[in-house]
C-alpha cells in the first residue's frame, strides 16, 4: 500500500516532508492508473480525480487551509502554512 503526495507547490511538499510520516511517492503529477486498492493519495487535485481514486478502493486526502484573502494566489512557504494550521482531511469522493 503506498502513500502519494502530489503537488507542485515547494512549500506544499517542504511541509508534507515535515509532517506526514510516510510518503513513498512524491509528485507534481499523479496518473491514477499508478494507483491501487489500498493506496493513499494526498494533494488537492480535481473532484473527478479524487472520485476515480476512492472507485479503486485507494483513499483521498485533501490538504486543507484556510487561506486569508491577501494571501490567496501566493505560493505559500511550509512556514506559512503551519501558521494556517495545515492539515490533512480524508474525503470519499464519488462520482452520481
Amino acid at each position: 500500500m503506498a502513500v502519494f503526495f502530489v503537488s507542485r507547490h515547494p512549500g506544499a511538499v517542504e511541509w508534507a516532508t515535515n509532517n506526514i510520516n510516510k510518503i513513498d511517492v512524491l509528485s507534481d503529477h499523479l496518473d491514477t492508473k499508478d494507483v491501487k486498492e489500498g493506496d493513499s493519495v494526498i494533494g488537492n487535485l480535481p473532484m473527478a480525480m479524487a472520485a476515480e481514486i476512492c472507485s479503486k478502493g485507494a483513499r483521498f486526502f485533501a490538504i486543507s487551509i484556510q487561506v486569508k484573502r491577501d494571501d490567496r494566489g501566493q505560493e505559500l512557504s511550509s512556514q506559512k502554512l503551519d501558521e494556517y494550521d495545515c492539515k490533512i482531511e480524508e474525503f470519499r469522493v464519488m462520482r452520481i
